[in-house]
């Protein structure tokens, strides 16, 4: 549970009360290892730029400078490998910096997002043995379905192909169902979803991307916690408020926080001017500007 603090509201603390801060308050580092994704889904920004044609990886330099600064604060919650990017397609640098992350931040919860094109038996044996917690996949479908029974059925042949037994649960009135199981340990859950489909609103069940897909028709009035309780990181290093928000899209690049280096302090970073400007707009009941004002997604 956040407790709001003055510091949350006042920019570039020092140091010490920084880190402080940051620890208390945030339960999610969500980081980019690289910038390649394989798929170009119609409800996703990068169907609408380019992470298909060239792949690249967070530095060695970068990633080693924000493990370290965590380590220091013994960060021991999640750790998510995520952000427009599918980080199975490499399979040596995901196993390496899941490696990396679990002898820095022991108790951290490392979280693995994948479309599970890249899934077999091997790798998630690889994955458990490495200390993934949990990996959530999600089958994506090229084109629009609307037979619940049709994905329902790729989904039982994705899980049978890992031989591991999975529980399947089907929520037809969602338009979804997902298979969950247990491996060494780690939890599995594999999970498809009809994006095309719509909401009782009548909104697409996709998010909008910060504006990037669409106009639902919904206008956000409730306040949003994710620049108080999530680092977000690009593979480059560059800071974004939140998951929707994606740094090649032009009409998002103005709603970069900052750009790590080698050597930045992240936790400094996470207090910016720009980080609080984020809080301060965020945390009111009135009516959300550009790019929340159709957000719909739960904080």
């Amino acid at each position: 549970m956040l407790t709001l603090r003055n510091e949350h509201f006042q920019p570039d603390l020092s140091s010490n009360l920084a880190e402080a801060l940051f620890k208390e308050s945030v339960n999610c580092i969500e980081l980019a290892i690289s910038s390649y994704c394989n798929r170009r889904c119609r409800y996703c920004p990068n169907y609408l730029v380019d992470r298909y044609s060239t792949e690249h990886l967070m530095s060695d330099s970068l990633f080693d400078n924000i493990l370290k600064q965590l380590c220091k604060i013994n960060y021991s919650r999640n750790f998510t490998i995520h952000r427009y990017n599918e980080p199975l397609a490499n399979k040596y640098n995901a196993l390496l910096r899941i490696s990396q992350i679990r002898e820095l931040l022991p108790q951290a919860k490392i979280l693995v997002y994948t479309n599970g094109d890249y899934l077999d038996k091997f790798l998630v044996t690889m994955l458990a043995d490495f200390g993934v917690d949990t990996i959530h996949a999600t089958l994506h479908l090229k084109n629009q379905f609307s037979l619940f029974d049709e994905y329902k059925e790729m989904l039982a042949q994705r899980v049978s192909a890992l031989n591991i037994c999975f529980d399947l649960v089907e929520n037809p009135d969602d338009h979804s169902c997902r298979a969950v199981a247990s491996y060494s340990g780690m939890k599995i859950d594999y999970q498809i979803v009809d994006f095309w489909a719509k909401k009782n609103n009548g909104a697409m069940r996709a998010y909008d991307r910060g504006g990037a897909i669409g106009n639902k028709g919904f206008f956000r009035m409730e306040p949003c916690l994710m620049p108080f309780v999530q680092l977000q990181i690009d593979y480059d290093g560059t800071l974004l408020p939140c998951c929707n928000i994606h740094p090649q899209l032009e009409k998002h690049k103005q709603y970069v926080l900052g750009k790590l280096t080698d050597t930045s302090n992240i936790f400094v970073e996470w207090t910016s001017m720009e980080y609080v400007r984020w809080r301060q707009h965020l945390i009111t009941f009135d009516l959300k500007k550009s790019p929340c004002t159709h957000c719909d997604m739960n904080t």
